[in-house]
């Protein structure tokens, strides 16, 4: 359908084709699958990495994750599960260095099984008791391919909501290979430990996270090769687009796919600016991280409704 409304647009000028197929398409949105996903950058004593979010294949398991997150629950949790070649758990414990104490998360009420994908490496799940709808706070990276350990014939599966992207299974093998220690009874693991002797076990010796969310409105998606972006269309309203690559040498074009309704603004949005028909992105996040800032996109073809990189800081 977006093709056939594409094809079918004629007008004078890139503006007025540009407001001509931003409105039709807003109307049409409901009935376009958005794709776009969440991140967050978990910071760690050893490194940093970024885990994307599958609110798509786990909308209530995200949002319960993301709810934590905001909470700050995650602002100084530590790893108190490490077991070599199966998982890093963590989400149960907070930490307080200055004060040498842990205590137990707050959690909030258990969430329903959302099983839809496998545990592979690098994938990122959510901790239960041998109960399917038990899941809180606690979460853990998968270190191999347990897709048959903890798949659907373990009492329904284990619920992954995300994965590890970029570098960052570098950091987690660094956290996979530390030292480990037994801490608690009340924690039945052991837990990897940083410059620790073999007494005098403290706070300062575990492997502390901070986890927070990013807000990304515009971001390149390695994994399908697809651009998104949330633009301010003045007053087309706002929308969430897609665009695909359709030229990456000796030019950076792309084209647009899909289009979904927003509700309103939100931080860093991208703008549209009506007298040069340019699409403006305050800033490019791929894998988590600010590629690049005050990207020009000029749109150079009107009626495939192509546009062209032309500048970026």
């Amino acid at each position: 359908m977006l093709k056939t409304v594409l094809r079918n647009v004629h007008c004078v000028s890139p503006l007025n084709h540009l407001k001509s197929i931003l409105i039709p398409l807003l109307i049409l949105s409901n009935s376009i699958e958005t794709v776009a996903n969440s991140f967050v950058r978990v910071q760690t004593d050893l490194g940093d990495f970024t885990i994307e979010l599958f609110e798509n294949d786990a909308p209530i398991t995200t949002k319960n994750f993301l709810n934590y997150v905001q909470s700050g629950s995650y602002q100084s949790t530590i790893i108190h599960r490490a077991e070599p070649g199966f998982v890093l758990q963590t989400g149960r414990i907070s930490s307080n260095e200055s004060s040498d104490i842990i205590e137990p998360i707050s959690k909030d009420s258990p969430i329903a099984l959302e099983y839809q994908l496998p545990n592979i490496l690098g994938s990122v799940a959510m901790a239960r008791t041998d109960l399917p709808d038990s899941a809180t706070s606690e979460w853990f990276i998968n270190l191999a391919d347990n897709t048959n350990i903890l798949g659907e014939s373990n009492n329904g599966g284990y619920a992954v909501f995300g994965r590890v992207i970029g570098d960052g299974l570098t950091v987690v093998r660094k956290i996979e290979n530390l030292n480990r220690a037994k801490y608690i009874n009340e924690i039945p693991f052991d837990v990897p430990v940083i410059n620790y002797t073999g007494s005098g076990l403290n706070v300062a010796n575990f492997v502390d996270l901070k986890v927070t969310e990013i807000v990304a409105p515009n971001y390149f998606d390695n994994s399908n090769s697809t651009l998104y972006v949330k633009v301010d269309a003045g007053t087309a309203g706002f929308a969430k687009l897609s665009f695909s690559i359709s030229q990456s040498a000796p030019n950076i074009i792309v084209k647009l796919e899909t289009v979904e309704t927003l509700a309103g603004t939100t931080p860093k949005i991208a703008v549209f600016r009506e007298s040069s028909a340019e699409l403006i992105l305050p800033e490019l996040v791929i894998d988590g991280i600010v590629v690049g800032r005050d990207l020009v996109f000029s749109l150079i073809d009107a009626d495939q409704f192509l546009f062209q990189l032309t500048s970026f800081k």
